[in-house]
């Protein structure tokens, strides 16, 4: 396989994991619209609504008292329910998704569960004198609950297998394709094989053992203090070129000159006028 095909490869890879994680993204969107928004509506509604109705059932009571009449049946509102539930869901769900915890969406989604069983329960056991139409929300409440919790569950399943892929979480080909080009693969090795090299001789390596003390001032120099064992190093000449090979010795005074070889004085004694006769 050349470079060519591995990029189209490897492009396609990265197109085929931005799908997944879209759809990932897509799944957390929809457990925190439901989990934190929705919760957050649910918990004010409910306890607006827990109190007026224990200021009813209260000014009720005072009154059948009053009228020394028999006291009615009071029913238990869905509200009741999602009065203590939501608050516990909605801070759970909102730290889930922040910081991507797992435990603590299994841990929203066992407590839709629970919710759900007790309202089955309370149309053929009747725990609660319940209205049907209260029965049927508290119903609707824990299903959506619970398959918005499983939408981020699967998702975290998915995002185990993706973060391992290159270009995680983006996945933009355009983006990781110069961090990952052959170009920048050579260059990272080239400078991790330059950090491997050696530059020094051997009787060129700078000493290790030396302090520095700073100077007092910024106008003076910083002094170097060195043990007394590594003081000859300094002045090694070993790594110097051998100044003990004799240069060849030339004495000019037996050089002699081939006198037919030079011109005639005629040529190159200069006639001075200013030593010419008056």
């Amino acid at each position: 396989m050349n470079d060519l095909e591995k990029e189209v490869v490897r492009e396609k890879k990265y197109e085929e994991n931005r799908r997944k994680m879209d759809i990932v993204k897509r799944n957390l969107m929809i457990s925190r619209i439901y989990n934190v928004y929705v919760n957050l509506a649910v918990t004010l509604i409910s306890a607006a609504s827990m109190y007026i109705w224990v200021s009813y059932t209260s000014a009720g009571i005072k009154m059948v008292h009053i009228l020394a009449e028999e006291v009615g049946t009071i029913s238990f509102p869905w509200f009741g329910a999602t009065f203590f539930i939501a608050p516990i869901l909605l801070i759970l769900s909102f730290v889930s998704d922040v910081f991507l915890i797992r435990k603590l969406s299994r841990i929203s989604q066992v407590v839709y569960i629970l919710l759900c069983i007790f309202t089955v329960l309370e149309i053929f056991l009747r725990f609660e004198p319940m209205k049907p139409s209260h029965i049927f929300i508290l119903l609707v409440y824990s299903v959506l609950g619970f398959w918005s919790e499983d939408f981020a569950i699967r998702s975290y399943k998915e995002m185990d297998l993706l973060k391992d892929e290159e270009g995680y979480p983006e996945f933009n080909y355009l983006l990781e394709k110069d961090k990952n080009s052959k170009y920048v693969k050579y260059r990272e090795k080239w400078l991790r094989k330059q950090k491997k090299l050696d530059y020094y001789g051997k009787e060129e390596r700078p000493l290790q053992n030396y302090s520095i003390t700073e100077a007092p001032s910024a106008n003076d120099m910083d002094s170097i203090g060195v043990e007394n064992s590594d003081c000859d190093r300094w002045f090694d000449d070993s790594s110097r070129i051998a100044e003990s090979e004799e240069k060849p010795q030339i004495d000019i005074s037996e050089i002699e000159a081939d006198k037919s070889a030079m011109p005639d004085e005629s040529e190159y004694v200069i006639d001075d006028p200013r030593k010419r006769p008056l």
